[in-house]
């Protein structure tokens, strides 16, 4: 019997853009600028910098681009910092069902690699496309209410499948290397959530793993090094059952090829783990309705996997810890009335005004809202006053979401923020020219050129 590494390498080596729904293609490309310049907009913070500075000049020498900086790396070095930016400020696309999110992984994999091997448009763009694809489906297959809960970062585990679609695509593998670059990915799948306990930079570091781990493995499977055909389902190490106790293969191969799970993956306008989304927005409506000096407490109900990862701290101590605070985001929300980039920054963290809100936020998991997860990230804030009355307001889906999407000028508007930062507008708009085209392009340097 086939293994499911095998059917998924069949799909990825007969995968092409014919016939594809103009809303896919449309939707891929959205999110290949938006994580373009969610990167570039990182790409003069700490976490760039140190990644930069930490190897020797005869360790690093290469010619393929760090986005939005002056310097060149080796394809593999590339690819990861390039990762890392698009990751640091949490600005990364997401997939509510399978904990995932992609952009960080593919991406970078596609266009650094890519950029190595000249590859056309329209190769890029296929290979992003089926990396976002495969990545999601082993998401949503390992089961996020277990694999999150015992600690695993998803992006992490999944992403060097995704990342290793990209690259065997663009490195024109067979089916049968596909196979070999699914096992070995798949068998250097790692990433583990303790970063909440201090706040370190490790996560910021997974997608940069996951991405140079699947490049890896697609080179080795190219000269015929071996990776295991099972690698999801093994009765002994196959990753489904070492990191979940609630997985389904059958939902990984579930309308694969018909049904794209690009189209549920979703852009995030605030600068915050996604799970804290629901809860923010909710405090943004009711901000304006009531002054904060009135607020005697305020209650938000979550699922448990939000309350796993963003309530082990009223008081966080920089912007990692921010990020992944719920009872801050909250409060900030409340009083700036923004949950962007400013906001999560170590100057915001550290005033005191925000802390002492932060104080009265008490957080409570709520079943209903347990059953509903991965499927629906839901939240509830409940202002309660010194006066005894109460104001609320619940978010079924966050804004970003399939159900509450940006429109086409905030996702515009978004975008040029955010890459002007770091390149010229004349860059940026050359740039959306070019995705917004990019079958047509014919070596996707002429792109890479303008990061």
């Amino acid at each position: 019997m086939e293994s499911i590494t095998q059917k998924l390498a069949d799909f990825i080596s007969s995968f092409h853009l014919n016939n594809l729904e103009n809303e896919i293609l449309k939707k891929i490309k959205i999110h290949i600028l938006d994580t373009l310049a969610v990167a570039l907009k990182a790409a003069d913070t700490f976490p760039v910098k140190a990644f930069l500075k930490a190897f020797p000049l005869n360790l690093k020498k290469g010619n393929i681009k760090v986005w939005g900086r002056d310097e060149k790396l080796n394809l593999f070095l590339s690819i990861m910092a390039n990762a890392i930016a698009a990751h640091t400020l949490e600005l990364d696309d997401v997939h509510r069902e399978g904990k995932v999110h992609p952009g960080a992984v593919i991406v970078p994999t596609a266009l650094s690699l890519g950029e190595y091997l000249h590859s056309s448009g329209k190769e890029v763009l296929k290979a992003i496309l089926a990396g976002y694809e495969i990545m999601i489906r082993i998401g949503i297959g390992i089961g996020a209410a277990s694999h999150r809960p015992k600690g695993w970062h998803a992006t992490a585990t999944c992403g060097t499948f995704g990342s290793a679609t990209t690259a065997s695509i663009l490195l024109s593998l067979n089916s049968t290397e596909i196979v070999n670059a699914l096992g070995l990915a798949g068998t250097q799948s790692s990433g583990l959530w303790a970063f909440t306990a201090d706040g370190s930079l490790s996560k910021k570091f997974h997608p940069a793993r996951a991405a140079e781990s699947g490049v890896l493995s697609a080179f080795l499977a190219k000269k015929g090094f071996s990776g295991p055909s099972m690698i999801i389902e093994a009765d002994d190490g196959g990753l489904f059952r070492a990191t979940s106790d609630d997985y389904n293969f059958e939902r990984i191969l579930d309308g694969l090829g018909d049904n794209f799970k690009l189209l549920k993956t979703e852009i995030k306008p605030y600068a915050c783990c996604r799970s804290m989304h629901p809860a923010i927005e909710a405090a943004l409506k009711l901000k304006g309705k009531i002054k904060i000096d009135l607020i005697d407490s305020i209650e938000v109900r979550i699922f448990s996997v939000a309350f796993k990862q963003c309530g082990f701290t009223n008081h966080p101590k920089n912007s990692v810890e921010a990020q992944f605070s719920l009872p801050y985001a909250v409060a900030v929300a409340l009083i700036d009335g923004e949950a962007l980039i400013e906001q999560f920054s170590e100057r915001r963290v550290n005033r005191s005004d925000v802390h002492n809100l932060a104080e009265r936020v008490k957080l409570v998991i709520d079943n209903s809202y347990d059953n509903d997860y991965p499927e629906k990230w839901r939240s509830k804030v409940i202002l309660h006053l010194l006066d005894g009355n109460k104001l609320s307001h619940e978010i079924e889906h966050a804004k970003g979401s399939p159900e509450s999407p940006l429109t086409e000028k905030e996702i515009k508007n978004r975008f040029f923020s955010l890459a002007t930062s770091s390149i010229p507008e004349r860059n940026a708009f050359k740039l959306r020219e070019l995705i917004y085209n990019l079958e047509a392009v014919n070596d996707v340097n002429e792109l890479t050129a303008l990061l």
